[in-house]
């Protein structure tokens, strides 16, 4: 079986209303690279996994593109990191009103071709991401979703204490390996809502 490639690419539905909500993603870490799909998991938790309002200040790359790019207007975000058997996504989703939209992806998409992360950042991270996955264990529900999820995809089931173990075994260099992988690709666009201020993937190279 061959493995999946990343070209990047646009999908964009213009509709009425003034919102727009836009997805931006480069290549991402495959779950058959289990250190490297870490990595990117880590590397979403610091560089801003949470949303930013008009009161609050988010923390980490994104967070801090947000901030510098809103002003007073409100710009939600999150980041998005998806890893599949032999492919990866990673970028962010942001939604904001359509006429602050433009700013708040050309700041996101500057801290995420980037390229580069802080320890700091990759401390707080790992920190996170640990957090999430003693909560995902602590619930039944969430224990049974996230062994059929391993089972699925990686064909073995890591228990918690291993899978916090493994997290802390991912390097600051590992991580920082991510962020240029995913600043190198070449970015796809997916967008909806008012668009006329929304950038083509063409033009975010």
């Amino acid at each position: 079986q061959s493995s999946s490639s990343y070209y990047g690419g646009d999908a964009r539905k213009d509709t009425a209303g003034h919102r727009a909500v836009v997805a931006v993603a480069g290549e991402g870490g495959a779950l058959s690279n289990q250190k490297e799909a870490l990595a990117f998991a880590i590397l979403s938790q610091a560089v801003g996994a949470g949303a930013a309002t008009k009161r609050g200040k988010a923390a980490g790359a994104f967070g801090e593109a947000v901030n510098c790019a809103g002003g007073d207007a409100p710009i939600s975000f999150r980041a998005l990191n998806k890893s599949y058997s032999d492919a990866g996504l990673f970028g962010f989703v942001a939604a904001a009103d359509g006429k602050d939209i433009g700013k708040a992806v050309d700041f996101l998409v500057r801290a995420l071709k980037s390229g580069s992360i802080s320890d700091k950042d990759v401390a707080r991270g790992k920190a996170l991401l640990k957090a999430r996955t003693i909560a995902k264990y602590s619930s039944d529900g969430g224990l049974i979703k996230e062994i059929g999820r391993q089972a699925a995809l990686n064909r073995t089931v890591l228990e918690a204490d291993a899978l916090v173990a493994a997290i802390d075994g991912i390097s600051l260099q590992q991580v920082q390996a991510a962020a240029k992988k995913v600043a190198s690709s070449k970015l796809s666009v997916g967008a909806i809502g008012h668009l006329a201020n929304v950038p083509y993937a063409s033009e975010l190279a």
